[in-house]
């Protein structure tokens, strides 16, 4: 289901205090480039947030298994002390290398490439 920016600002969203902030938005085309503005919720985080964020999304359609495989390959690599950048290198290498799919290349981080998860982190909690 969509989300709009309007629909996030009457709710507080905690960015906590570690620096910088990773957001992965993991859906059908959620860092559309030609468009980056307060409408889009990337634009919106990056304009309001960009010293401290770190955004990884899609700049396309990608079909919801690929999404899938994308997201564990990623988190994997991420929560073993990869960077976010060489998280995002390798899982798109392993996608290609697997299935000559070449689609992990939609996926586009901003913000700062070397952004680790902190040293206490290893696991991920369930809402």
């Amino acid at each position: 289901n969509p989300i709009s920016v309007q629909a996030l600002l009457g709710r507080s969203v905690a960015l906590g205090t570690n620096e910088p902030v990773l957001v992965f938005l993991n859906a059908c085309e959620t860092s559309v480039l030609r468009r980056w503005d307060h409408n889009t919720i990337p634009g919106h985080l990056i304009k309001r947030h960009a010293r401290r964020l770190c955004y990884l999304g899609t700049s396309a359609e990608v079909p919801r298994p690929l999404a899938v495989e994308f997201a564990r390959g990623f988190w994997e690599r991420l929560l073993r002390g990869e960077s976010a950048g060489r998280a995002v290198l390798d899982t798109r290498r392993a996608l290609f290398e697997r299935s000559g799919n070449p689609l992990g290349l939609l996926y586009s981080l901003h913000g700062k490439a070397r952004t680790h998860m902190p040293p206490a982190a290893g696991t991920i909690d369930a809402p």
